[in-house]
């Protein structure tokens, strides 16, 4: 499939998907809000175009995200399509972090009681 034929294909989709998002954004009265603009994450942010797309039907400032830096990761993680994937399990991990912390704290209060009597 020549590279033409495919933009033609997608083009339109993605004009028709941000559509629905700014539509969505409209009627849950958040539009207006997008000074600042959006950040686009995932594979499909890598196409040709999408971010000029993207800006022309949102009408703001877009940018492609990646992955912030994380110690010890490969430098091709990096890119908008794991970006899902890493902040899913960066949010698992600190909420891990979180409910130990909160479990050392209540035993440290617990036994505070018994030491302290």
């Amino acid at each position: 499939m020549s590279q033409r034929l495919l933009a033609e294909v997608l083009e339109p989709r993605a004009r028709e998907l941000f559509e629905m998002v700014r539509d969505n954004l409209r009627q849950a009265g958040v539009l207006e809000a997008l000074g600042a603009g959006c950040v686009l994450t995932g594979g499909g942010t890598r196409l040709a175009a999408m971010a000029e797309i993207a800006e022309q039907i949102l009408r703001c400032p877009i940018r492609v995200g990646g992955a912030g830096a994380i110690p010890r990761m490969p430098a091709s993680f990096a890119q908008p399509e794991f970006c899902a994937a890493l902040g899913l399990l960066l949010y698992t991990h600190r909420s891990r972090v979180g409910r130990i912390y909160q479990q050392q704290r209540f035993t440290e209060r617990v036994r505070s009681l018994f030491v302290g009597a």
